[in-house]
């Protein structure tokens, strides 16, 4: 970053938030002594290790439709999930709702009849009210599980302070809520916290190795799953559990109550402590407080305001709303931390919104490194929490799934977390790698031949007018060095490769070998391909299995001589061409680990009739963390084959994907956009798009989201679905409207928009006296996108 530039008075407090890798590899173990502590006795520890009773996880076999209540912070949020088994996506729609400010420091009947309304709201909204779906409800505040659907409140979390629910059973309450409110029998099957529903979800999607789930939002938490014998608080038998695992919750966020934390803390963590709802019994909640949104934004603001009162930041000029609690949401360090370094536009324009006198680049810069500081710190600390549990659950290939806010809105908190696991994941532990970059086939034949690799002769041309110019002089050199005439008769192939051509010499009789190695350093080799092509070798390993060969190779010690020639041999090469064969093998292999490649496949894999190996055609995929290290190769990266308008959109930091229909899409979050589309075409109509705009969208990202979806001349109507969660509904209303102004909207557009600022958003758009088609929810909205489509 830019810290260098700062002077050193902004330095020495951004020094505070500095925790070494030495520093987080020490909280680490003494997190992993806490859960040991935890697991072995009830109140033994400050991390409470709390049985859930969820006996297993989903494994994609499940079927039917169900309803999730969720209820995390601000947020409830309220899904109708279809399963479809085993290889079907399932198809999710929900709704989000803010829950008030008196409701969270209210009564135990104005929150559950809060939840309940909504739930009415929301089974209406799709004709659900008598239908009796299984209900689960997520609760993401600690609890004394007593069973799978029983909870026992401990304590609140995340801004809620509602003393009569203390320490009754929140499922009961619920039930008695909805018996009193709602006409129809419903029944809640099983509660469960945030971080168990986020590992079910990702041990649904990413198979059985995702056994921990973590949760970074308001607050941080993670689940995994754990053998029962090793709860030995827990009395299996005394309870009738008899499953041979349970899911655990860590409730890690309460680390810290014997001064582990003391030596990272600064000024500022401790003035947010004692400002915080629960000050004294969450004296010591560190975790929460270091890395949750609901923390870090005021943790940013109380910096500025001592750089402020320090005459550092805006010439010393006073800043009322900066002296003001709350006033620097979270969002905004997601919507700074977005811009390209050394572009302030987002800076200047929050300065705008806290009435700075004045400001500047200087300015900028500082604000922008604290939030960065600030983000890098709570991801350390996430990660030498993650760490922990890695070490505790000890196995060798497992996969993590994370979720919550930091992790949906925060440009870049999964990769600051990322980076902190490489160094703190202990060394049992398989690192996976993160895959982007693709490259065109004459690109990376261009990278074996550098790499030593055998593949044939080409050239590369940029018109057919230059094509046919290097043909001639590549043909003549090939007829000086090979004195044989018979060059006249050899067959060539023109390829083109988006702007470039590649003209390849094909002087070979092939027999189609694949090969490629993959991702966990696996080679998949077909047995058989002289008439498959490389299309259906990828369906071999479903269909027909035993043409399949896999050699699985020690990162370590890399590619022995003798798997080499293994594979060679289940090539079904022959004679001395199998040492050739694996030769070649083992300069691939080194070119993987070189160029940090996530994939090298050469199909076909071939022989020459005079006996040599060569590599025809390649594939290759990039570690984009490893951008840094591998410049000339990123540098390679040509979207002059991808769609134009997906290349602007990412441009512009927004999620689009063009699809074949006519209504448009803007939508923010992408669970809520796939939603829209199910939507819209349950309705009758078809989706143009995907289009998430995100949580820290700007008016300029909104103007150019619109420009982009309406630059395809099928869209004949657009529809804008936004819920406002993160995301400042006025945000999105000043920017729609700019946005219809500025290129003389022609189709019908309808607007759904719920959330923060909602009502000053209607009325902006209300006041534009644009001919905007307004819906109270999602499924009006799609019949009115729809009805307005021209006939």
């Amino acid at each position: 970053m830019g810290m260098r530039l700062l002077n050193e008075e902004v330095q020495e407090i951004l020094r505070k938030f500095i925790v070494s890798d030495d520093q987080l590899k020490s909280i680490s173990i003494k997190i992993e002594k806490e859960m040991k502590a935890g697991l072995a006795k009830v109140d033994g520890s400050s991390i409470a290790m709390l049985p859930s009773y969820v006996p297993a996880l989903p494994d994609g076999s499940e079927e039917g439709q169900y309803v999730a209540i969720d209820l995390s912070g601000k947020n409830l949020r309220i899904m109708l999930l279809t399963l479809k088994g085993l290889g079907k996506e399932p198809i999710a729609v929900n709704n989000n709702y803010i829950v008030p400010s008196h409701v969270m420091k209210g009564t135990g009947d104005q929150l559950f009849t809060f939840i309940v309304n909504c739930l009415q709201r929301f089974l209406q909204e799709f004709g659900l009210v008598e239908a009796n779906l299984p209900i689960g409800f997520v609760f993401s505040y600690p609890c004394e599980l007593l069973s799978i659907r029983s909870a026992r409140l401990l304590w609140w979390t995340k801004g809620f302070d509602i003393k009569d629910c203390l320490r009754k059973d929140v499922v009961q309450l619920l039930e008695e809520a909805l018996e009193m409110n709602m006409s129809t029998k419903a029944q809640i099957k099983a509660v469960m916290n945030d971080t168990v529903g986020q590992l079910a979800a990702a041990g649904h999607k990413y198979g059985p190795e995702c056994t921990i789930g973590v949760v970074i939002g308001y607050g941080c938490n993670s689940s995994y799953l754990e053998k029962t014998s090793k709860i030995t608080k827990f009395d299996a038998v005394s309870m009738g559990y008899s499953h041979p695992n349970m899911v655990v919750v860590t409730e890690w966020e309460e680390f810290g109550s014997k001064g582990e934390l003391d030596a990272i803390l600064t000024q500022f963590d401790r003035e947010i402590d004692a400002a915080s709802v629960h000050q004294g019994k969450q004296m010591y909640r560190f975790i929460d407080k270091l890395t949750g949104a609901l923390y870090l934004g005021e943790l940013v603001r109380r910096v500025l305001s001592q750089l402020l009162l320090d005459r550092i930041l805006f010439d010393g000029q006073p800043c009322e709303k900066l002296d003001e609690p709350d006033t620097f949401p979270t969002k905004y360090i997601s919507e700074i931390l977005a811009e390209e370094e050394g572009s302030y536009k987002t800076c200047r324009r929050i300065c705008d919104e806290l009435d700075v006198p004045m400001h500047g680049s200087a300015d900028y810069l500082i604000i922008r490194e604290v939030c960065y500081a600030v983000s890098n710190r709570s991801a350390g600390i996430v990660a030498a929490a993650i760490s922990a549990l890695l070490r505790h659950v000890d196995v060798s290939h497992i996969k993590i799934g994370v979720g919550g806010a930091l992790i949906q809105f925060h440009p870049t908190y999964h990769r600051l977390l990322h980076d902190k696991l490489r160094n703190l994941t202990p060394d049992s532990v398989q690192r996976c790698q993160f895959r982007s970059l693709n490259l065109q086939e004459y690109q990376s034949k261009e990278l074996l031949n550098k790499y030593g690799c055998s593949v044939q002769k080409f050239i590369v041309a940029t018109s057919e007018d230059d094509a046919a110019e290097k043909l001639q002089d590549f043909v003549k050199a090939l007829r000086l060095k090979n004195n044989n005439e018979d060059n006249q008769d050899w067959p060539f192939r023109l390829e083109s490769e988006g702007e470039s051509l590649a003209i390849l010499v094909r002087r070979i009789h092939v027999n189609n070998h694949p090969f490629e190695t993959v991702k966990d350093l696996q080679f998949t080799i077909s047995k058989e391909c002289s008439e498959v092509d490389s299309g259906v070798i990828k369906n071999l390993v479903n269909s027909m299995p035993e043409r399949i060969f896999q050699e699985p190779v020690d990162i370590e010690s890399g590619l022995s001589d003798t798997q080499a020639v293994k594979i060679a041999e289940n090539l079904q090469f022959k004679g001395y061409l199998t040492q050739s064969a694996a030769e070649e093998i083992k300069r691939l292999y080194n070119l993987f680990i070189s160029v940090d490649a996530t994939q090298v496949e050469i199909n076909p894999f071939v022989e020459t009739h005079d006996g040599r190996v060569f590599c025809v055609d390649a594939k290759m995929n990039f570690d984009d963390s490893a951008a840094f290290r591998q410049k000339e190769i990123f540098a390679m990266e040509d979207n002059s084959e991808q769609d134009a308008r997906e290349v602007e959109a990412h441009h512009y930091h927004l999620n689009y994907i063009g699809m074949d229909g006519n209504i448009a899409c803007l939508v923010n979050g992408a669970g809520l956009a796939m939603a829209t589309m199910d939507i819209i075409k349950l309705k009758g109509g078809e989706p143009a798009n995907f289009l998430d705009v995100g949580g820290a969208v700007t008016e300029e990202q909104v103007f150019h989201a619109f420009r982009i979806i309406t630059s395809d001349p099928q869209v004949k109507c657009v529809l804008v679905n936004i819920f406002g969660g993160i995301v400042n509904c006025v945000t999105i209303a000043n920017g729609v409207v700019a946005a219809c102004r500025k290129m003389d909207l022609r189709v019908p557009l309808v607007v759904r928009i719920e959330g923060t600022n909602v009502d000053e958003a209607r009325h902006i758009m209300k006041q534009s006296g644009l001919p905007i088609i307004t819906a109270s929810n999602l499924s009006e909205a799609a019949e009115k996108a729809v009805a307005a489509l021209p006939r």
